[in-house]
């Protein structure tokens, strides 16, 4: 992409910020559209918002919160107003007066309008340090715990770039007017519409090689697309594209089976399926969270049997079941079952079982499977995985009841994670490590994985105040109020 299509493309993007004149419907209230501000970045939200406090007109010592993106805490920067809320104002970042010594010219000439990455401007080093500060944010402001709460320096590798082995651009319906046109790429930073993305730095070489062919394709579907509407045979559509780097090649299909290697282990799935997408990091994690599972217990003992929760295709299963006697995976997708139980057969991890059963029922499915062997909870370890939303209540309640000795929660939603916490500390659990992982460089995303002891192994609990409902918490992106 030239410099002059890169400079279009991000102001197309900022268009909807940089309008001469606001939107329909714009709220003047406390500042007209684009009021410049100069002010100081006093933090940097888990969303990647730049916080600082002006002045509100007229009102002597009485301050109002404005929240911009592409800042560092401690600069000082110069901002146009473009939205206005109840509690506080977004603004556009027009130029960095005193910029932070650990910002950094981005690699990507979209960085400006893509939305695909928060965190280009920082070095590696200070992205970690923010990340592993949101993750101790979040456990105090959620979950309680202290300020100071010992949070690990954030695991990662040195692939800041080219790290990514799967890639979803997406595309909007055509207009007749655009033949095969129209971007192809991800959300603007300050809208839905869609910025042109022909090459991602973030994603691995392969996956570039092969952008080209894949939007090609696209373009002549949307021009078949738009004739057939003209003679009214069917209506053109927008979707979402799939490339995946796999032992395979580039994969574009979402039903295709594919294969990866994570160490000495391959695991089977279909491209479409959800596996990590960061193959550098990945065996990194693997490995932290099978030290986690192999010390020693109260007793003095490792663990003896291990429960995956959320397996998927087994990775956890599979690559810890060498130490154990005994490795149970349960998930709730009949296809992600299959293929875990054809990735244990292939690498030798005879130890392991895989049942079908959702997150609510996940432990009557073991009770209700005669073929399995008895597992006792105090020698017993649980590596739970859950979606983004954490884990459902009922699922608490039945792994509380099973009491295993040691649990490894995976999450890639710290939020969720952390209103989780309260309910194992308020169920005979005590929290042994917070590790934090990066699996997403340049992005705003953040993978923990805390290991928590039980106190009373094997003592079943039950411990949920009906006053507090299990609800997903806030984001430390919700507006803070003026002050």
């Amino acid at each position: 992409m030239s410099h002059a299509a890169t400079r279009e493309a991000i102001d197309d993007a900022k268009w909807a910020v940089l309008a001469p004149t606001g939107p329909p419907g714009f709220k003047d209230q406390p500042f007209a559209y684009h009021t410049e501000l100069t002010m100081d970045i006093q933090t940097v939200t888990n969303d990647g918002h730049g916080i600082g406090r002006v002045e509100l007109p007229g009102q002597h010592g009485k301050t109002w919160v404005v929240m911009v993106r592409d800042v560092i805490a401690g600069e000082r920067v110069r901002v146009k107003i473009y939205r206005n809320f109840q509690n506080y104002s977004f603004a556009v970042l027009t130029e960095v007066l005193e910029a932070s010594p650990n910002r950094i010219e981005p690699q990507c000439k979209l960085f400006g309008a893509c939305g695909g990455c928060q965190y280009q401007h920082m070095t590696l080093e200070a992205q970690r340090e923010l990340k592993r500060g949101h993750v101790q944010q979040v456990l105090h402001r959620l979950a309680g715990l202290p300020p100071d709460v010992q949070v690990n320096p954030v695991l990662g590798t040195g692939d800041a770039f080219g790290y990514r082995s799967k890639l979803t651009p997406h595309y909007d319906r055509p207009r007749r007017d655009q033949e095969g046109g129209g971007p192809i790429g991800f959300n603007s930073k300050f809208s839905r519409q869609i910025v042109d993305v022909p090459h991602c730095p973030i994603a691995l070489d392969a996956i570039n090689d092969q952008l080209p062919q894949t939007r090609q394709e696209v373009v002549e579907k949307r021009r078949r697309a738009v004739e057939a509407e003209r003679h009214g045979i069917r209506k053109a559509r927008g979707g979402t594209l799939l490339l995946r780097a796999t032992e395979q090649g580039v994969v574009t299909d979402p039903r295709q089976e594919c294969s990866e290697k994570v160490g000495r282990y391959r695991f089977w799935y279909t491209a479409g399926s959800f596996f990590q997408n960061n193959p550098f990091v990945l065996p990194r994690m693997v490995e932290y969270v099978n030290a986690r599972l192999r010390e020693p217990l109260s007793d003095g003992a490792p663990p003896r049997f291990l429960l995956d929760c959320y397996c998927g295709v087994g990775l956890f299963a599979i690559c810890g079941h060498a130490h154990l006697e005994t490795v149970v995976g349960v998930e709730v997708q009949g296809e992600s079952v299959e293929a875990a139980r054809r990735n244990a057969a292939e690498n030798g991890a005879n130890n392991c079982r895989f049942v079908l059963g959702n997150a609510q029922a996940i432990f009557g499915a073991l009770s209700g499977d005669p073929s399995l062997p008895a597992m006792p909870s105090p020698s017993m370890a649980v590596v739970i995985d859950p979606p983004r939303k954490g884990c459902d209540r009922s699922f608490l309640r039945q792994l509380f009841r099973l009491s295993p000795a040691r649990v490894v929660y995976v999450s890639c939603n710290p939020a969720t994670q952390a209103r989780d916490t309260i309910d194992f500390l308020g169920n005979g659990y005590r929290i042994d490590d917070i590790q934090p992982v990066d699996i997403f460089p340049q992005t705003k995303h953040i993978e923990n994985i805390i290991t928590f002891a039980n106190e009373r192994p094997g003592v079943p609990s039950e411990n949920f105040p009906s006053s507090s409902p299990h609800t997903p918490p806030l984001t430390d992106a919700d507006a803070p109020t003026a002050g």
